[in-house]
This record gives structure tokens, C-alpha cells and sequence, in this order.
């Protein structure tokens, strides 16, 4: 009976990403659990030894559990989800130079970035991810430097895009208010937090392998990768801002190509 209930009660806090009640009651249920195993075990055989060697694996068996339990609900929460794109001219937003096609495909409600990634809150931090989708019909390979790529609002003012690093940090923060002054110039330091785990994580490696980094694209073949602006005072979305690459090469040559400028319309 012990056993069952233990069972069905982990089963039902699986079903579903755990919060701080649900965990603190399935940890309640392992501690009861080990309870109840010490106590008949101390009924089978009740001499002084033989009950300070029960209580002692006891007690190593449940911290066992709870470290097993802890460790699921940290390392199972985050679920990385894939992104499949269309050539970069099936867009609405795009821009055509020679060979090269290059699209931009904001994700600005809840459901559409709930397709690419698990999580709730970056519209909340004002964090708006935008897919960039580069077609090459060229005979050469390119390059596209996603750390340059810059974002114009309406009024002519840029926003930096934030590495995948400061996206996190920015989520980990939630709690902390929003900052009120304008677009800043450049990149803050990332503070040394020692180290993420869990969830973190999980979110940090999912959000780098979905960057736009340097990414190279083969000829005849397209390519993608996010970049993260955080956006202040823009409650109706991105109409109108323009999304800038200045920096793409010729992979084997190293010779710069034109940059691109899209209308988000």
C-alpha cells in the first residue's frame, strides 16, 4: 500500500512541470514513505542494534530519494522544440540582393513562441525573438555575423540584440522590475553566477543552438537562427521597425557582401 501510493502520487506530479507546492508534497510523501519502511522495520526486530542500523539506512534511503526526485523535476522541465523553416522568399518580410535571400519572422505573441520554445516570459520581459532565414542560390558558401544584427525602431533608434547568455539572465530576473530608460548603446557584462543547472540550463543551451551566431550556408541551401531584442514601449508589436545585417562575407574569399535592410511591415 505504501509503495502504491508513493507511486501514483510521483506519477501525478510528472503529468505536469512542478511547482513548489506539488514538489514539497511529493517530498513530504518520500519522507513518510521512509518513515513508515524504519518503523517496520523497527517492529520485526525492536533490539537497541538492530533499531540504530534501521533508522540510519532509513534515513540514508529517503535523502537518496528526495535527491533522485529533485534531480527529474530539475533536469525534465525544460522541453526543446523544433523549428522548422520555408525559404527565405515565403516570408512576408524579406529582402532579395543578388543570390541571397534573407527574411526576418518575428515572434511576437505567446503561442507563436511557444512553438520554438518552452517558455512564458519573455514577452513579459519585453524580450521579442525574431527568426532569420537566409536562402543562398549562389555557387559559394556565406557567412552572417548575428551579433551585429541591430534593430531600428520607427523613430530611427537601435536595439542591440542580446546574446542567448543575457536572455537568460534577464528570465532568472523576472522578479526584478522593468527598467524604464531608452534603448542602451551597447551589451552590459553578464553577471558570474557559478554555474546554471536544471532548467537554466537546458533553457541557455536550447536558446544558443537556436541563435543566429555565425552561421554559414552552404550554396543552393537555406539557414536560420534567432535573435533576441528586448523591446521597450511597443505594445502593438514590430510594425514598421526594420531589421539590419551588416555583416556578411563571402566564406571562401572573406569578401564582405551588401548588407541587408527589412521592412517589418
Amino acid at each position: 500500500m505504501i509503495k502504491a501510493h508513493f507511486t501514483v502520487r510521483n506519477q501525478d506530479c510528472k503529468k505536469q512541470r512542478p511547482g513548489i507546492l506539488a514538489t514539497a508534497s511529493v517530498i513530504s510523501d518520500i519522507m513518510w514513505f521512509g518513515v513508515a519502511r524504519v518503523h517496520e522495520g523497527v517492529r520485526a526486530n525492536g533490539s537497541p542494534r538492530a533499531v540504530s542500523s534501521r533508522l540510519r539506512l532509513g534515513f540514508i534511503f529517503m535523502i537518496l530519494l528526495v535527491h533522485v526526485y529533485i534531480s527529474s523535476v530539475s533536469w525534465a522541465g525544460y522541453k526543446g522544440r523544433k523549428v522548422t523553416v520555408g525559404s527565405a522568399d515565403s516570408y512576408p518580410h524579406h529582402q532579395v540582393q543578388g543570390t541571397v535571400t534573407i527574411a526576418a519572422d518575428p515572434y511576437e505573441s505567446q503561442e507563436k513562441i511557444k512553438s520554438a520554445f518552452d517558455l512564458k516570459d519573455l514577452l513579459k520581459r519585453n524580450i521579442v525573438p525574431i527568426n532569420v532565414i537566409i536562402s543562398n542560390q549562389g555557387d559559394e558558401a556565406i557567412v552572417i555575423e548575428g551579433e551585429h544584427v541591430e534593430l531600428f525602431d520607427p523613430r530611427g533608434r537601435s536595439f542591440s540584440s542580446l546574446p542567448p547568455e543575457e536572455v537568460v539572465q534577464l528570465l532568472i530576473n523576472k522578479d526584478r522590475p522593468l527598467p524604464t530608460q531608452a534603448p542602451r548603446p551597447g551589451r552590459f557584462p553578464i553577471p558570474d553566477r557559478g554555474g546554471l543547472r536544471g532548467d537554466w540550463f537546458e533553457i541557455q543551451t536550447d536558446l544558443i543552438n537556436k541563435s543566429l551566431g555565425d552561421l554559414r550556408v552552404l550554396p543552393k541551401s537555406t539557414g536560420f537562427g534567432f535573435v533576441f531584442f528586448r523591446v521597450l514601449d511597443y505594445p502593438v508589436g514590430l510594425r514598421e521597425f526594420r531589421l539590419y545585417l551588416p555583416k556578411l562575407r563571402n566564406l571562401k574569399t572573406g569578401e564582405d557582401l551588401l548588407f541587408f535592410e527589412i521592412e517589418i511591415q
